[in-house]
């Protein structure tokens, strides 16, 4: 029977060509867009989980309260006033006390000016010391990275993040130990590490390493603005409950610093992600609705059109159920052949924009399912009110109808 149904269906549809088109086209724009949407947000969602993850699961930070209200990103996104910045003193008792802390990585950022082979970069002075590289799992792609003697002794060392630009101006560029100039002051450059991702992507900025000691003995630095800590995972909940209380009791009991972690920072971009999908999503739904209404005016011309031929159908033996479900059938037809060009549309468009913007995207069968089934079931919705007019019409002027 349903076979039938889909037959007649078929045919409706090939006899009117453009009105099918222009019936499908509100609802193949509808999924695409939603298609398109949970592509790209479970894609960035998926982003910022693996650039979160590299940060590492058992790293926490502290800083200051910002001075803006907005607390989302990672420490060196955010400003700070410098009254509310930590010292030396701050970082020897997390130190001494800090029993459930490995290793502890002061961290002090400032814009500079550098100078090689008489040729200037601007990027950011990275002023830490020998921990960093173990805190924030750094690569090197050559030489080494400072060492604890160095930052002690106020060593004026330079590590290098890895940018194609300085590499080639870095080959024979000194007889004997290579050096660049940063703010006027020779540094010698003792390795080159690995351009270091963000939780939100690579850093686009040139990063240049120094001890912090050396940047604050020369005025580049004064005060701490982060402090990186690498514990045991079992132990980070305790260790950042120790830290805590530990500047706390510095600061005569106010709690002028924010102590995160990796976790944190990926439940509060899980939320913001997620709301902006599904509102994204809501609008997107709109298209879907116009396209329901389309098929239902459709429907509703058809309805007329082929009244006298609903008349001969029912003087010929047809139940009002076979008339209600071969305009239901139609109507679900319709629509599911728009959902299944919208998946195919925006699929297609994801990848293709994806590609040019280098956005990534994920397409998953559930929402693949969810858009064809929503879209079947608008079919059934937006053609019930069509069926019962189709039904309700007495066959005997029906028949008459012309």
């Amino acid at each position: 029977m349903l076979q039938n149904y889909l037959r007649v269906a078929i045919d409706n549809m090939l006899a009117n060509k453009l009105r099918a088109i222009l019936a499908i086209l509100g609802i193949t724009i509808g999924i695409a867009s939603v298609i398109a949407v949970f592509a790209f947000g479970e894609g960035y969602r998926k982003k910022i989980e693996q650039e979160i993850r590299k940060f590492g699961s058992d790293i926490f930070w502290i800083n200051p309260q910002p001075l803006s209200s907005n607390h989302s990103g990672t420490p060196s996104e955010q400003n700070f006033s410098d009254e509310a910045l930590f010292t030396d003193k701050d970082l020897n008792a997390l130190t001494t006390f800090g029993t459930s802390i490995k290793a502890l990585a002061p961290v002090s950022q400032s814009s500079a000016i550098f100078q090689l082979r008489l040729k200037e970069f601007h990027g950011l002075l990275m002023a830490t010391n020998e921990h960093y590289q173990r805190v924030r799992h750094v690569e090197m792609t050559s030489g080494r990275f400072m060492s604890a003697m160095e930052v002690a002794l106020r060593r004026r060392v330079c590590v290098l993040e890895y940018i194609p630009s300085l590499q080639r101006e870095l080959v024979g560029c000194n007889d004997g130990k290579p050096f660049i100039r940063i703010n006027n002051v020779r540094f010698e450059i003792i390795g080159m590490a690995k351009k270091l991702s963000t939780a939100f992507g690579a850093n686009e900025l040139n990063l240049f390493y120094i001890p912090i000691s050396t940047a604050q003995e020369l005025g580049f630095v004064q005060k701490i603005q982060t402090l990186y800590a690498q514990v045991s995972e079992n132990d980070l909940e305790k260790a950042m409950r120790q830290a805590g209380s530990i500047l706390k009791s510095r600061m005569s009991g106010q709690e002028k610093f924010e102590v995160s972690n990796v976790k944190m920072l990926y439940e509060t971009e899980k939320e913001l992600t997620t709301t902006a999908i599904w509102v994204t999503a809501a609008i997107a739904t709109v298209s879907l609705i116009v396209g329901g209404i389309g098929i239902m005016n459709i429907l509703m011309m058809s309805v007329t059109e082929r009244t006298r031929e609903i008349g001969i159908r029912r003087a010929c033996g047809a139940k009002r159920c076979d008339i209600q479900y071969q305009f239901l059938v139609e109507s679900a037809f319709l629509t599911t052949t728009g959902g299944v060009l919208g998946v195919v549309l925006g699929i297609l468009t994801s990848y293709i924009v994806g590609q040019i913007v280098k956005i990534p995207i994920y397409i998953s069968i559930p929402s693949v399912a969810v858009s064809i089934i929503s879209s079947t079931t608008i079919g059934l919705g937006f053609g019930l009110y069509p069926a019962f007019k189709a039904v309700n019409v007495p066959p005997t002027e029906a028949i008459r109808h012309e």
